[in-house]
């Protein structure tokens, strides 16, 4: 309900000039505005409103279904009392229904799955509702749905259909009449290819003593449907086939065995109508497995004549391996036209490098090594021999042919037909290198030039020589590779069992692995390079391109060629070899074979001759270096010497190296015989010797020491000295002596010391002293010399501390005296001291002005610690090193406190207390005292300790009412002085004050005659502890028995009574009176009285034969918080078939008289009055009069009527029954009267909407118009 306006407002034909507006029932506030009314009289105003008796209703369809309808007509009165009678109408259906056909499906299958999902929809139409179909299906799928149980409306829930086709019948029946039949197909496609799991890349390491791996295939295939298959391919390193898809789903591969290496695996599959997608993983097998290499025996052979070294060729080691080393493909050439041509130029300024695998064949004509057979490669002009590059070789008369610019090399080498071999050479700008099977068999200095021709491979360039096809090479070629630098042995033993790909300084790559080998191979005509695919070959020649000659072939089966360092020649004593075996997988294995070389040679010595010598300068021999006198066919020769005579000299042995001399050696003064020996570890050299003679003619010398500065020794005025020997002479023998003038008189008495001896101490005085020294080596004197002694006193004085002194003050003074004693000593006479101070006294003797052997005279020093510094200097200024000491004065004097006595003082105005300062109390002989106060009693104070300096006061102290005793201290930090103690009293004489709180107006205590009220603290003092009290008179006695509530406290919750009370406050702070002051409470009464006791809602029945009935209200109960008398009063409300006259003023305990009410709901409203004129809470029942007397109600007889066509219903028009009812009329309350112009009421705009809606009201038009708008 969007809006309900009842219309039930004003007075019926009254004066209604203010109601305006038409009130929303519904809730939803939708209030009308009323427009143009009089609202006075009885017309365009709110009236009296529509009376009715029997409204008649029924059942009745617009149209009647098929069969029986059973038509209720109800009879109801204003009440809602009914009363019904029925009538029968009878529709007749005889058409059946009808099946739509959907028409045949094609479906695919669903995701994963292998059946679609099909809905029917609702196939069947009917003129009536509650037809009924069904479903059955033949051919790939059985469904039912059990008969015709699909409702009609509803279709078949989605049906699962199997892939091929399903015919499916539709059915249907009404209940009466099937409909007819109808089918079609449902055919199922499967468009899901299956779905290859890849297994992802296999890494697996070969079977012991095999080159292969095995490794099982999990069934990968998933399909949504069964019956998938599926199949595997490989290429690369191993050919596996399953011919097709041919393993069943759910079937793995069974074990396969891959070959060493990389081989891809191609995964695919079918359902039988859609592929799946292919996937590919590598299997690689790893051959982590080492070759076997076993080494022949150790190999002893002698040097070669004259050399240090032998040479000899080993025996190559013994090697297996698991896995054979295959390169690939090859190509094999017939030896008489077949070769490969490129647009390479090979030629290289700086280095290059030319290496392949090749398998000479025997040929028919007999070659030899030099005359360009079997060519492998060849850069050579045409027509020019010897301008290019090549290399030939030759089985018959075996060897190796290389071709450089400026001439030719012959190598003989054994070559086998039919056996692979890897040849590589080197060039360089000065030499090229031969190396077969990566070991070097020929090394030549070559002058190369910068000629270069494109490559050929199997043809020599140029036939000028009549060679005619022995340029051909005959047999297979793989690997041919050309580098821009000449590869080390070791590079080439590193790649040459290896295909590669790209590698740095790799010009040209021929791998040779193309075409199928041994089979038909006609379009492969071109050889790829790898390094670069413009340097191509092209087959040139008539290759045959079928079977295994002049074709692809089989690449080189690679014996594994260990390597070795061996040295070119092996040295004196035992080389270990160790060979190496590299399979092609990187696996290595070594053994030793150990080859010794002896040497039989002995050196020999050449003798340097006789020797003649002069003594060297200062000395008395001369020096020899002996030259390396042995020469050996090897090194580590050692020789050695010794010597008999004036010189015994020795190498212990033969000790010194070939090539090194002796060093220099030291012959004494006459003839010396020397001997060399040598040997090369094995065999002595014949020993040889010779004579070294030396002569002495040198005179000796005097070495002047130089003048001497000595201080002197400590606490002596002289120092020692200790001539140090100063004759030299080449030999020994020579003596000296020395003698003195000046300060100090020495002499040696002559030339008396022996050489290499000094002189004892001397003692030289202070001063310069003359020394001269003499000297001779006992045939001739040496020239004298002098020098000069001078001794200087530089030790300082010292000085002798007394130590710290402590001292106390002089009585009556801050100071003390102290006397210090002569502190000074000195080596020599002379010295003068001095003293300064620091700290509490400043003294000072002004420098060093007191003479050794004199004290400092009594000085004054003051209280505290004050240190001494003691200084010294000498006749000659050393300066004695300062000492220090302390003086300490104590001062032992306690100081003395001054009583100020007690004090009397009264409060401050508005505080408790009162201020007092202590003098500075303290007196002491030295500065620096202090003092301190405490107190107990009235006032807790504290200067915390003797913190108050001499000559301060405390400060004002604020002193608490009562007596406070103050203890006064002192200190002079050492001494305490006697405490004294005075008192301090401090009075109050202030009364309190009393704050009026103003006159209070205060409403009863629910139920209640009283109220309460809290007098807030009103009294205020200077100090705590002043009490309050109150008293009333009026309409309340109250009292707090005096004074007795102390300061800060409220009275607590007082009750008053209704009407006025006076309230008197006093106080007291315990010596004077406060003044008092009054107010006044008043209490109103402003509670309402209470009813209770209401009867409860009344449901009454009219009295027969009317549309009234008849009730009399019980008393209630009354009650109030004030006594007095109370009555109650009755309102009726509500009813629209009218309400009774109000009543009031009905005593307490009086019931009210007898009342008729009208059918319909009357709200009784009691209130309760109080002598105060308040008004209770209304209390409310409701009286109901119900009319239960049902009108009477007769129907007319049954109808039977035809349905209408194609439909299910049927259509007719009833007699109206005859009704009457016990109520003739009843209202619907009031009504607006509208006089036809121009009076109208507006709604809100959101009463109408979009769509649809109702509206229904009673009308009673007062004139038959030609239209009516609601």
């Amino acid at each position: 309900m969007v809006a309900n306006y009842k219309l039930n407002q004003g007075t019926a034909d009254g004066n209604n000039a203010g109601i305006t507006t038409a009130t929303d029932a519904s809730g939803n506030s939708k209030t009308g505005t009323l427009v143009n009314f009089a609202l006075t009289g009885s017309t365009s105003n709110w009236s009296t409103g529509n009376t009715f008796s029997v409204s008649l209703t029924n059942n009745a369809p617009a149209t009647y279904p098929i069969g029986n309808t059973t038509v209720t007509w109800t009879a109801t009165d204003a009440a809602g009392n009914t009363a019904t009678c029925t009538q029968v109408v009878t529709v007749v259906d005889n058409q059946a229904p009808t099946l739509a056909n959907p028409g045949n499906q094609i479906l695919t299958t669903i995701s994963n799955a292998c059946a679609a999902n099909y809905t029917i929809a609702d196939p069947i139409t009917d003129n009536c509702t509650g037809a009924t179909w069904g479903y059955s299906t033949t051919g790939a799928t059985t469904l039912s749905s059990s008969g015709n149980t699909i409702a009609d409306g509803t279709g078949s829930a989605a049906l699962s259909f199997n892939k091929g086709a399903t015919v499916v019948t539709l059915t249907g029946t009404d209940g009466t009449n099937a409909a007819t039949s109808t089918t079609f197909t449902v055919t199922v496609t499967d468009n899901q290819a299956p779905t290859l799991a890849n297994p992802g890349n296999q890494s697996l390491n070969v079977i012991n003593n095999t080159c292969a791996a095995d490794y099982t295939i999990a069934d990968p295939i998933t399909d949504n449907c069964t019956g998938a298959t599926w199949g595997y391919s490989t290429t690369g390193a191993t050919t596996l086939s399953s011919s097709g898809n041919t393993i069943a789903d759910e079937t793995g591969s069974g074990v396969l065995s891959f070959n060493k290496g990389a081989t891809v695996v191609t995964l695919t599959g079918t359902d039988g109508t859609n592929a799946a997608t292919s996937t590919t993983f590598t299997v690689t097998v790893v051959d982590n497995q080492a070759p076997s290499i076993t080494c022949s025996g150790p190999v002893t052979i002698n040097n070669t004549s004259g050399l240090c070294t032998g040479t000899t060729t080993l025996t190559v080691p013994t090697v297996s391996d698991n896995c054979p080393i295959i390169l690939g493909n090859a190509l094999d050439f017939d030896g008489t036209n077949d070769f490969v041509s490129t647009n390479y130029a090979a030629a290289n300024t700086a280095s290059m490098t030319m290496e392949a695998w090749v398998k000479p064949l025997a040929r028919n004509e007999a070659t030899t090594i030099n005359s360009y057979p079997n060519n492998i490669f060849s850069t050579d002009y045409p027509g020019a021999y010897g301008r290019g590059f090549g290399v030939n070789i030759a089985t018959t008369n075996s060897g190796i042919t290389l071709e450089y610019h400026d001439g030719f090399r012959y190598i003989n080498y054994s070559f086998t037909s039919g056996v692979w071999y890897h040849v590589a050479v080197a060039y360089t700008s000065t030499s090229v290198t031969t190396y077969v099977n990566g070991v070097q068999v020929d090394n030549l200095a070559v002058s190369n030039g910068t000629d270069a021709v494109s490559l050929r491979i199997g043809k020599h360039n140029d036939d000028n020589t009549g060679y005619g096809t022995r340029r051909f090479f005959k047999g297979s070629i793989d690997e041919a590779r050309v580098w821009t630098v000449a590869r080390t042995q070791s590079e080439i033993q590193s790649t040459m069992n290896q295909s590669l790909t790209t590698q740095t300084n790799l010009a040209a790559n021929y791998t040779f692995n193309q075409g199928v080998a041994n089979s038909p191979n006609s379009g492969v005509t071109t050889l790829i390079d790898l390094a670069n695919a413009a340097h191509n070959g092209t087959l040139s020649g008539p290759f045959a391109l079928t079977g295994s000659t002049s074709n692809w072939v089989t690449g080189s089966t690679v014996a594994i060629v260990p390597t070795s360092n061996a040295p070119a020649t092996y040295p004196k004593g035992n080389t270990t070899v160790t060979w190496t075996a590299t399979d092609a997988a990187g696996n290595t294995a070594t053994c030793t074979q150990v080859v010794t070389v002896v040497d039989n040679q002995a050196p020999t010595l050449a003798n340097p001759g006789n020797q003649s010598l002069n003594v060297i300068n200062n000395t008395c021999a001369a020096d020899y270096t002996i030259a390396d006198p042995i020469t050996d066919n090897c090194t580590g020769a050692t020789w050695g010497y010794s010597t008999t005579g004036a010189t015994i000299l020795s190498s212990s042995g033969n000790t010194i190296a070939d090539g090194t001399g002796s060093v220099a050696l030291s012959f004494n003064k006459g003839a010396t015989v020397v001997t060399l020996t040598g040997t090369d570890g094995t065999n002595a050299a014949t020993s040889t010797t010779f004579t070294v003679t030396v002569t002495d003619n040198q005179a000796p010398t005097l070495a002047n020491p130089g003048n001497q500065s000595l201080n002197v020794i400590t606490n002596t005025c002289a120092a020692n000295y200790t001539i140090a020997d100063p004759i030299t002479d080449n030999c020994t023998g020579a003596t000296w002596g020395y003698s003195t003038t000046g300060a100090t008189t020495l002499s040696s008495s002559g030339n008396t010391i022996a050489d290499g001896t000094g002189s004892v101490a001397l003692s030289f005085n202070k001063g310069a002293t003359v020394v001269t020294l003499t000297g001779t080596d006992g045939t001739n004197a040496a020239t004298s010399t002098t020098f000069t002694v001078t001794v200087t006193d530089n030790q300082a004085p010292t000085l002798a501390s007394p130590g710290n002194q402590t001292l106390t003050t002089i009585s009556s003074t801050c100071a003390s005296d102290y006397t210090i004693e002569n502190p000074i000593t000195d080596n020599c006479t002379g010295s003068f001291w001095g003293y300064s101070t620091t700290g509490a006294t400043t003294l000072s003797s002004s420098g060093n002005t007191i003479a050794d052997g004199t004290g400092s005279g009594v000085l004054s020093f003051n209280k505290g610690v004050t240190e001494v510094t003691l200084t010294g200097t000498d006749a000659v200024s050393n300066v004695a090193t300062s000492t220090t000491f302390t003086v300490t004065v104590v001062d032992n004097q306690a100081p003395t406190l001054a009583n100020p006595g007690n004090q009397s003082l009264n409060v401050i105005n508005n505080t408790c207390a009162a201020n007092y300062t202590i003098a500075d109390p303290i007196t002491d002989n030295c500065t620096g005292a202090t003092w301190g106060y405490s107190t107990t009693g009235a006032t807790t104070l504290s200067s915390s300790g003797n913190t108050i300096a001499d000559g301060t006061g405390s400060g004002a102290l604020s002193f608490n009412k009562g007596a406070t005793v103050v203890t006064l201290t002192g200190t002079d930090g050492t001494n305490a002085a006697t405490s004294t103690t005075f008192t301090v009293t401090v009075t109050d004489n202030e009364a309190p004050t009393l704050a009026n709180p103003g006159n209070q107006s205060l409403n009863v205590i629910n139920n209640t005659c009283a109220a309460n009220y809290t007098i807030a603290d009103p009294i205020t003092d200077n100090c705590t502890g002043a009490t309050w009290g109150y008293s009333t008179t009026g309409a309340t006695t109250l009292s707090s028995s005096g004074n007795t509530i102390a300061d800060g406290t409220g009275s607590g919750a007082l009750s008053f009574n209704v009407g006025a009370t006076v309230v008197t406050l006093t106080g007291t702070d315990g010596t004077n009176a406060a003044t008092s002051t009054t107010f006044t409470v008043t209490v109103v009464d402003n509670q309402a009285p209470t009813i209770t006791g209401c009867p409860g809602d009344q449901s009454l029945y009219a009295a027969t034969g009317t549309c009234a009935q008849d009730y009399m209200i019980p008393f209630p109960t009354l009650a109030d918080n004030c006594t007095g008398p109370l009555t109650w009063k009755a309102t009726f409300s509500g009813n629209v078939n009218g309400n009774p006259t109000n009543l009031t003023g009905i005593a307490n305990s009086a019931n009210s008289p007898l009342i008729s009410f009208n059918t319909g709901t009357t709200t009784v409203t009691l209130n309760s009055v109080d002598s105060s004129g308040n008004v209770s809470d209304p209390c409310t029942f409701t009286v109901t009069v119900t009319d239960n007397q049902a009108p009477s109600i007769t129907c007319s007889g049954p109808v039977t009527i035809n349905n209408t066509p194609d439909l299910c219903t049927g259509t007719t028009t009833l007699t109206l029954p005859t009704v009457s009812d016990n109520c003739s009329s009843n209202s619907l309350g009031n009504a607006l009267d509208f006089n036809g112009t121009p009076d109208y009421a507006t709604l809100p705009s959101d009463v109408y909407f979009n769509g649809d809606f109702t509206i229904e009201c009673w009308v009673y038009p007062k004139h038959f118009l030609t239209g009516l708008e609601l």
